[in-house]
C-alpha cells in the first residue's frame, strides 16, 4: 500500500474553514513535500486550477506546472502526479514540458488528466470552454497525441480538435523496468467518461463504478482531515483485498493521523498501494526531527 496526499496549492482543502494554516506558498508546500518523504510518504497530487475554488477566487492558488518542477528538484523519492487540463494545454507543448520535468525527476512524474469543468475561470482566461461530451472528444485527441509524442521519433496527428505535423519531442521521459513513459490517470462517471478512459492509454481513477464502496466519502466524512481522500486504481485492487468496511478503515486512518507529529498537516490521502503501509508504520515510530 502506497500512500499519498493533495499538496495544499490553495491554501488547505476545507471551504468552510478560512486559516488551515497551510499557506498557498512555495516555501511552504517545499518544506511539506520534503518532509512527507522523510516520514514516507510516497505520492502527492498537485491540483491544476488557475483560480482558487476552495478559499475563493481573489485567494492565491499556486500553479501546478511550475510548482511541480521546483518539487522535481528539491525531492529525490516523491511521485508527483500533475493535474493537467486539456483545456487549457497543447498536446504537443506539455509532452515537451512534462517529459522534461520526468527528466529532471528522474521517472517520478505521472499525469491526472481532467477534463475541465470551471467554464467561468476559462471564460477569466480566454480560453473557449466546450460542452461536457466535446470536452472529453477532445482529451481523448489530447491523450493520443501526448502518447504518441512520447513513444515515437516523429509523430503526425490529423483530428478535430489537435493537429500536429512531424512532431519531435526530445529527451523522451524516463523509462526503467516499471514503466515506459509518466502513468497517466483519468477518470470519470458519465458515460463519456467512461467511454474514454476504456479507449485511452491511461489508469482509470476510482469512481463508483469501478467498485469503490458508494457511501465511502460521506462515511469518511466524520473526519474532517479524511474527507477529501481520493483513490485511484491502484486503491481499487488494494481496496478489495483489504475488504475492509469504510468504517473501519476510517478509524484506522484516524490512528494513523494522529501518529503524526503535532501540526502536521498531510491530509487527504491520495493514492492506496501494498507496500508503503507498513513502511508507514514503521515510521511512526521515529521520533520527529
Amino acid at each position: 500500500m502506497r500512500y499519498g496526499y493533495w499538496l495544499p496549492v490553495f491554501g488547505g482543502w476545507l471551504r468552510n474553514v478560512p486559516d488551515e494554516r497551510m499557506a498557498a506558498t512555495w516555501q511552504y508546500v517545499q518544506r511539506l513535500a520534503r518532509r512527507s518523504e522523510e516520514i514516507g510518504y510516497d505520492l502527492t497530487l498537485i491540483a491544476e486550477l488557475f483560480l482558487n475554488d476552495i478559499k475563493g477566487i481573489d485567494a492565491p492558488a499556486l500553479d501546478a506546472w511550475s510548482t511541480a518542477a521546483a518539487l522535481a528538484s528539491v525531492t529525490s523519492r516523491l511521485e508527483l502526479m500533475v493535474a493537467v487540463r486539456p483545456t487549457f494545454h497543447q498536446p504537443a507543448t506539455l509532452a515537451k514540458q512534462a517529459a522534461n520535468i520526468d527528466q529532471i525527476s528522474n521517472g517520478r512524474l505521472s499525469l491526472n488528466v481532467v477534463s475541465s469543468w470551471w467554464k467561468d475561470e476559462a471564460r477569466r482566461y480566454g480560453i473557449a470552454f466546450d460542452e461536457h461530451d466535446d470536452r472529453y472528444a477532445r482529451t481523448a485527441e489530447w491523450l493520443a497525441v501526448i502518447d504518441a509524442a512520447w513513444r515515437e521519433p516523429q509523430t503526425t496527428f490529423r483530428g478535430t480538435y489537435y493537429q500536429v505535423e512531424d512532431l519531435v519531442v526530445e529527451p523522451k521521459p524516463v523509462a526503467s523496468r516499471t514503466r515506459q513513459r509518466p502513468v497517466i490517470y483519468a477518470g470519470g462517471e458519465s458515460p463519456k467518461a467512461k467511454e474514454m478512459t476504456t479507449r485511452t492509454p491511461t489508469a482509470a481513477c476510482a469512481p463508483d463504478w469501478l467498485g469503490r464502496p458508494s457511501g465511502w466519502r460521506i462515511r469518511c466524512g466524520r473526519s474532517r482531515r479524511l474527507a477529501s481522500i481520493c483513490c485511484c486504481s491502484s486503491a481499487v485492487l488494494s481496496w478489495r483485498r483489504w475488504n475492509g468496511s469504510p468504517n473501519r478503515s476510517c478509524r484506522w486512518w484516524r490512528r494513523a493521523f494522529r501518529a503524526l507529529p503535532e501540526g502536521a498537516e498531510w491530509n487527504n490521502c491520495a493514492r492506496l498501494t501494498q507496500d508503503s503501509r507498513q513502511r508507514f508504520r514503521r515510521s511512526r515510530s521515529r521520533p520527529s526531527p
